[in-house]
């Protein structure tokens, strides 16, 4: 999802003055109640002194924070697209806060002949082919000429391992190993890149994380 940077700023302050008006009066809700019921004084998260023990502590809501860094080498007249930052310490997903990307790399005019020249290139750089065949000086027998010359009638043959031969050797057979290394262009290369990084971010398929730390090896994670 795409926010302008302007519009992202008042919607997280209409969401932190909300949140905070409503936990002030939540806030004001249990002391009163709790007095009335405990009759004791009940102290907020931040009023508990260090060396007293705390009675009934109510936790704080935090919003989501934007992260605004300064792009380099951002045009003025294209807009620098944002995208939540998530959570990888639970298992539930978590909105964590909002961040900047540059436009150069997150909006790319999408180019298909582009992605597909990448993928067959990634695909045959590391291919190396172990395909072979035997040639006929390589197939076992046929030292021998299986007729004479003349007189037989029938066609005339020097080896019965000749490729026309049925079990013969093959002529213009693979003769592995056969390496299909090539190199693209740097910049077809990187603009591949963009583009991808580009469609994904569309889709909504970009997935931004604050930090690659898992904290266990539980299987659901």
């Amino acid at each position: 999802m795409m926010f302008p940077l302007r519009g992202v700023l008042c919607y997280n302050k209409i969401v932190s003055f909300t949140i905070n008006y409503l936990n002030k009066i939540s806030v004001h809700t249990t002391k009163a109640l709790l007095e009335l019921d405990h009759h004791h004084p009940v102290r907020t998260e931040h009023e508990v002194p260090q060396d007293l023990a705390p009675s009934v502590v109510i936790p704080q809501r935090h919003v989501p924070i934007i992260t605004a860094r300064k792009l380099a080498f951002s045009r003025v007249h294209v807009e620098a697209r944002q995208a939540w930052v998530e959570n990888m310490d639970r298992v539930e997903e978590e909105k964590i806060g909002m961040v900047d990307l540059h436009p150069d790399v997150f909006a790319t005019m999408p180019r298909v002949d582009v992605l597909h020249e990448n993928i067959v290139w990634q695909r045959n750089y590391k291919r190396i082919s172990c395909a072979t065949t035997k040639t006929r000086a390589e197939v076992r027998g046929g030292g021998r000429k299986p007729w004479p010359q003349k007189g037989t009638g029938r066609a005339r043959h020097g080896s019965i391992r000749s490729p026309i031969w049925k079990g013969g050797g093959v002529a213009g057979g693979p003769r592995g190993p056969k390496s299909y290394f090539y190199m693209l262009p740097l910049t077809t290369r990187v603009l591949g890149l963009r583009v991808a990084l580009s469609v994904k971010f569309a889709q909504n398929d970009l997935h931004i994380v604050d930090s690659l730390d898992i904290p266990t090896d539980d299987p659901q994670y």
